[in-house]
């Protein structure tokens, strides 16, 4: 009886959601090819938090219960928990990761160069060969930025989030308190802590692709 309960009250949700997408108006729904960007920009945001904490954890707990590295180590993808908990339904995150899917998207219709300038250096690639060295480094780390934001559409992983700080802390948080709950009873505690705190210290906002282009 009660399988047979929470399978209705599943199949309720999921109606009541489709009713709900069925009468989106269609200016405010997504296109099949941004949503699955989305999706995809998502998944491999979390994915990365994810990883370097558990590394994190692993190596701060060197020496500790070989069960407990295991665990951590081998923990299930905390990202339908976090769905499920509805955490990344954040509006502010969810405002950064639509638009900056858009503008990837848009930028990856336009043509590299303009017709008459196809087979010659793009703009980019001129400026860093520039004598002045202020321009040639900054021309440098936006190409690096762009390679890694281009990682994602060529191989669906990211190297690191490219959040603004708000909004990587609240991630890493929301990951890190997802793989404590998963371990159940133990002292890991403070090792997840640690592995959190040091993941937010190495985060530099000035290296994402926004900050490099301006």
């Amino acid at each position: 009886i009660r399988f047979a309960t929470a399978r209705g009250t599943v199949i309720d949700r999921r109606l009541a959601e489709a009713i709900d997408d069925f009468f989106l108006a269609d200016d405010s729904r997504l296109d099949d090819r941004t949503r699955a960007a989305l999706a995809a920009t998502l998944t491999a945001m979390v994915a990365v938090v994810e990883h370097d904490l558990r590394q994190r954890a692993v190596t701060h707990l060197s020496g500790a219960d070989p069960a407990l590295i295991r665990r951590i180590e081998s923990g299930a993808p905390v990202l339908d928990r976090l769905v499920g908990s509805g955490l990344l339904r954040d509006l502010d995150l969810m405002r950064e990761l639509i638009a900056r899917t858009r503008q990837d998207l848009l930028v990856d219709l336009l043509p590299a160069l303009p017709p008459d300038e196809i087979g010659s250096a793009s703009l980019l690639a001129r400026l860093a060969g520039s004598a002045d060295a202020w321009v040639a480094d900054a021309a440098l780390a936006m190409m690096a930025a762009e390679s890694r934001r281009r990682g994602l559409i060529d191989s669906n992983r990211l190297e690191r989030t490219e959040l603004p700080a708000e909004l990587h802390h609240r991630l890493v948080w929301w990951v890190a308190a997802a793989i404590r709950e998963q371990l159940g009873p133990s002292n890991a505690d403070r090792m997840i802590v640690e592995a959190a705190l040091r993941a937010l210290a190495d985060h530099d906002e000035g290296d994402r692709l926004e900050s490099a282009a301006m």
